[in-house]
């Protein structure tokens, strides 16, 4: 709970930050930085602190349950992971570059695209998808999924694309670090 104390106080500070300026005159707080942060906020919160319930299931756990136990661990560590911001930005940057949001919508990114699935909460989407029965992809978790959506849109036809007369084209020519840039940005749209 410490540890989600010192994060919290640590947004806060940036969040004040935002609304003035070293040495000016206090300025009016920005309504949009200040309810983004929030919303930010209370997100990054609520999964440290779901990320610290989990971890305490998993020591109370008896031995017979240990590769289950062990599993739980190591995904409570990537859940409780810090965000690499500047990878997050990468990101964004590549699928502003690549005008996804001509297709798709990502609040995330600004972007309104109609022909395309949304990407908002598509972190979360992906696992869904992978249980499609339709699915026909070699994927077998969420960042493989988007990964293999982006360099072979082909393979599945998500649901919320079919009003577009044109489907996606493969994003191969993306070097290998925009792609990663890219998956992480989309893995945190959970």
């Amino acid at each position: 709970m410490t540890r989600v104390l010192e994060i919290l106080f640590v947004i806060l500070a940036g969040l004040f930050q935002l609304t003035s300026a070293p040495g000016s005159a206090p300025q009016p707080p920005d309504l949009h930085a200040v309810t983004t942060g929030s919303a930010q906020i209370a997100a990054a919160v609520v999964q440290a602190l779901d990320a610290q319930a989990q971890a305490a299931d998993v020591m109370t756990t008896d031995g017979a349950d240990d590769d289950v136990a062990e599993a739980g661990a190591t995904e409570s560590a990537d859940a409780a992971m810090p965000v690499d911001e500047a990878l997050v930005a990468a990101g964004r940057e590549v699928y502003r570059q690549n005008y996804c949001g001509t297709c798709h919508t990502l609040a995330a990114a600004e972007t309104g695209g109609v022909f395309g699935p949304a990407h908002d909460h598509v972190a979360t989407l992906a696992l869904d998808r992978l249980d499609d029965p339709d699915y026909r992809g070699v994927a077998t978790n969420a960042a493989e999924y988007i990964r293999e959506s982006i360099l072979k849109p082909e393979i599945y036809i998500a649901p919320g694309s079919m009003l577009a007369h044109q489907q996606m084209p493969p994003f191969t020519h993306l070097s290998a670090d925009d792609v990663d840039a890219l998956v992480y940005f989309l893995m945190q749209q959970k």
